[in-house]
């Protein structure tokens, strides 16, 4: 299946085997901006100032939660924890568990989009501010902020474990030639250990860069290693989160971007600009565009085999990554 919300206030489901709408969800009275679903319970951001939580499959709102004093802008739920990012300048920590709500303060304009990272207990945030920060829920503090788009940040795209960029040059790296002798050969036994202690020690100062939280906790997992951003700045720039630098940024947008989905096969982003893009990440460059929308594109969506993209003109299409890239369109 396949949820939109829209400035009309609904939420609408769709089958996308047909095209055609299955339910739709009426509570909001504000603008529907973002939400996200499993397989029982979708839940949506409005600029109503309210979080709510659905039963999808029967239309039914399970409950409201109004922690923000302007309009949500994004939701990101792991299953425990809830985050939220809010035209009021802050980050809500939403606990299911223990039914416990805290605020992240620090951004200074609307922030766009939140992002939770389970394993390492970290929320990463985008905002107007033309900033991302990354927080610790355990300490409740922003560790690590990261600059460099000279416009609004709309999107926050968290890389897997098992992604590693094309050609990306690292500072950190050990140089693999200072553990060989200069004539070549496998490295001796004390350039081994002496190898294996440089990387511990960058382990450790990676630690201590990220605060208390993670410099007293050895076994606390890290946050990944690489994040892609988008913004209204027409870029999507890949970070190294360990070192906070930008090592890449991607051009073809000729007006901001307002979407970003993607995965280690491919990254798919929305713009300003009318154009839905299909990126291969590890080497940055763009697989493909595809135009047909009357208005900014909005948001986008990813599947193994599909992507859809929605836009300002109404229209939801949806593509097909198999065979010769079909294309169907869907309209209220």
């Amino acid at each position: 299946m396949l949820a939109t919300g829209s400035y009309d206030m609904t939420i609408k489901i769709w089958d996308i085997e047909t095209g055609e709408v299955m339910r739709t969800l009426r509570g909001h009275t504000g603008t529907v901006r973002t939400l996200q679903f499993d397989e029982s319970k979708l839940i949506s951001g409005s600029f109503d100032e309210t979080i709510k939580i659905w039963n999808w499959q029967t239309g039914e709102c399970l409950s409201t939660l109004q922690c923000h004093t302007d309009g949500v802008l994004s939701v990101h739920y792991d299953g425990c924890t809830l985050a939220s990012g809010s035209i009021d300048r802050t980050v809500k920590i939403f606990s299911f568990d223990t039914k416990q709500t805290f605020c992240l303060r620090g951004h200074t304009d609307w922030v766009n989009h939140v992002r939770i990272d389970s394993p390492s207990r970290t929320v990463f945030s985008a905002s107007d501010d033309m900033s991302v920060k990354l927080w610790d829920l355990d300490t409740k503090q922003c560790i690590k902020t990261f600059r460099g788009h000279v416009g609004q940040v709309q999107q926050v795209l968290l890389m897997p474990s098992d992604f590693e960029p094309d050609a990306v040059p690292s500072e950190d790296k050990t140089d693999a030639a200072s553990v060989h002798s200069s004539r070549g050969g496998t490295p001796t036994s004390s350039c081994a250990e002496a190898a294996a202690a440089a990387a511990a020690a960058v382990a450790v100062d990676a630690r201590a860069a990220l605060g208390r939280g993670f410099a007293s906790d050895p076994a606390r997992p890290l946050p990944p290693r690489y994040m892609l951003t988008g913004g209204l700045d027409n870029t999507v720039r890949l970070w190294d989160v360990e070192t906070g630098k930008c090592i890449r940024s991607m051009f073809g947008h000729v007006e901001g971007i307002w979407g970003l989905v993607g995965d280690t096969l491919r990254v798919v982003t929305g713009a300003n600009d009318s154009v839905t893009k299909i990126w291969e990440p590890r080497s940055g460059k763009c697989d493909g565009s595809f135009t047909g929308h009357a208005g900014p594109v909005t948001c986008v969506g990813l599947s193994d085999s599909r992507m859809a993209s929605g836009g300002e003109d109404g229209e939801v299409r949806l593509y097909s990554f198999e065979g010769t890239g079909t294309e169907e369109r869907a309209t209220p």
